[in-house]
């Protein structure tokens, strides 16, 4: 599950206007264990091979930075990636927007939670979405912390 830390990365906003849920900017640490696949090869060459929703040159910046580390420390864009080190990569998420419309519960007892859900949540994070998804909302807004997903309703799919 995720941890009190993690819920509360950043708060919601509703746009009145636009009817859509906002979450104000955040930082946020995505890490990885190297795969064997590479292993002896350049973290600059990784990252732009491996990780394309950025260029290059964006992940040249940030290992010049210290905002792309190995083992939490900096490291030369020529860096050779070893066995078990840990990447990290700092960035500033802006999440999409999704419905401000409320989730609503139809049913809760003490093993099941079952709602209806409003289409453009997602239900779990994924891709630009984290706090703006179910799961995230229902803790969030109802304390409703550490829930599992039984069947799950595509972003765009709305009940």
């Amino acid at each position: 599950g995720f941890t009190d830390e993690r819920y509360n990365e950043t708060t919601y906003y509703h746009d009145s206007d636009t009817k859509l849920r906002k979450v104000y900017p955040y930082y946020f640490t995505f890490t990885t264990f190297t795969k064997g696949r590479w292993v002896g090869e350049k973290i600059l060459e990784v990252f732009a091979r491996e990780f394309r929703a950025h260029p290059a040159e964006e992940y040249e910046r940030c290992i010049k930075a210290g905002t792309l580390t190995v083992n939490y420390e900096k490291v030369d864009t020529d860096y050779r990636l070893k066995h078990n080190d840990l990447l990290a990569n700092i960035v500033h998420r802006h999440e999409v927007p999704v419905s401000s419309e409320r989730i609503n519960i139809i049913h809760m007892d003490d093993e099941l939670v079952v709602v209806n859900k409003p289409a453009s949540i997602p239900v779990h994070p994924c891709g630009r979405y984290r706090h703006n998804t179910v799961v995230f909302i229902l803790a969030k807004e109802y304390g409703l912390k550490n829930l599992r997903t039984i069947h799950r309703l595509d972003r765009l799919t709305s009940g």
